[in-house]
């Protein structure tokens, strides 16, 4: 006497496949990543990379009318909160590179403060984990 044992495996060979084909689909992965870099730039800029940025002396506040740290025109955070999909990577580019050595070294003796400071390994791990929720999501 035999047992025969059949197992259905279509709906997990199709699972399977769902997630390679999200896996390859580089614009949907680094555009939810372009999304998560988008949003903690914004926060870096709005915190004042959570307090660890000098504010700006009297006279730079005077002369440019606010007191936002590293924001006069605007146009650097647009530039980096307008992150675009390079290959297999999405970058933030600093914009006006200029501006952003100015800010790096400290110019006309104003505080070094960096205008993409890099993120924490905490948050670079809750990054991870919304990508791999991203690419399983709804299976």
């Amino acid at each position: 006497m035999s047992l025969d044992i059949v197992v259905d495996d279509t709906r997990v060979l199709h699972r399977l496949q769902t997630v390679q084909e999200r896996l390859e689909d580089d614009k949907r992965l680094l555009g939810h990543l372009s999304e998560l870099l988008t949003g903690y730039i914004k926060e870096t800029y709005d915190t004042a990379d959570d307090g660890k940025w000098a504010p700006d002396d009297v006279v730079t506040t005077s002369e440019k009318g606010s007191s936002r740290i590293l924001i006069d025109t605007g146009l650097l955070l647009r530039s980096l909160t307008d992150p675009h999909i390079d290959g297999e990577a999405v970058k933030a580019t600093s914009g006006p590179a200029k501006y952003a050595g100015y800010l790096k070294a400290g110019a006309r003796g104003t505080a070094k403060r960096d205008p993409l400071p890099a993120p924490s390994e905490r948050l670079v791990i809750d990054w991870a984990s919304s990508l791999l929720k991203h690419i399983v999501e709804e299976l």
